[in-house]
């Protein structure tokens, strides 16, 4: 944004030597654009959410948080066990409400960071620790004088069951599997299998797990 910009001004530069109304259209055209973009990024419903939940005692505002969020937009599911906590952080382009989805019984801790430039789902029972982020936008490879090419936003998944452990950043075009855990710490940028721990930058499997309780051939039984 920033690089575009300069190259805009040095347009609207070039234009001033030989026009100074057309200097002036330039100018005025560049911050109409600036404002539009500027103003889609705020989220007035998600203002004065977080506003009226901010204040509140943190074991009352978790409660809370999914049935305004849920209100105002937010596709989350009615579960007494879904908590949100506070010092959420959400980020978007545009409409951000039809592109969350979370399930029942999902677990989401403070300080969460969310790009919603595109659709990301939550599935059932998942828990978020502490200071995750998840990304939606990156760029495409670009040239050596500019490398952070064209913007790109791909989708999220993290399936049901699964277990983000804290300051894991989770990148763009990932899908998180059905009963696994990403450990502490952890960058995220390909999928990870179901029931496998995932640890390390960049993320790795670094092993299997049961899929039935230590030392039993009885399968666990689901949790609701």
């Amino acid at each position: 944004m920033i690089a575009q910009t300069k190259q805009d001004d040095g347009a609207c530069s070039s234009l001033h030597a030989s026009s100074r109304q057309s200097w002036w259209v330039c100018k005025a055209t560049r911050a109409l654009e600036l404002f539009d973009v500027g103003w889609r990024q705020i989220h007035f419903k998600l203002l004065l959410a977080n506003a009226f939940l901010g204040p509140m005692p943190i074991m009352v505002g978790m409660r809370l948080r999914p049935m305004v969020y849920r209100w105002i937009g937010f596709k989350i599911a009615k579960s007494a066990g879904t908590y949100i906590y506070r010092n959420i952080s959400i980020e978007a382009d545009g409409e951000p409400y039809s592109k969350l989805t979370i399930g029942q019984g999902t677990r989401i801790n403070d300080k969460f960071y969310l790009s919603l430039n595109a659709r990301v789902t939550i599935g059932e029972r998942v828990a978020i620790a502490h200071q995750v982020m998840i990304m939606t936008t990156t760029h495409e490879l670009g040239p050596p004088s500019k490398r952070s090419g064209k913007m790109k936003a791909l989708p999220v998944t993290i399936e049901d069951g699964a277990w983000i452990g804290a300051r894991v950043t989770i990148l763009p075009g990932v899908t998180v599997g059905k009963g696994s855990i990403v450990a502490t710490g952890a960058v995220v940028t390909k999928d990870v299998p179901p029931n496998t721990m995932a640890a390390g930058i960049p993320a790795r499997v670094v092993r299997e797990l049961p899929i039935s309780r230590p030392g039993s051939e009885e399968p666990w039984q689901e949790t609701k």
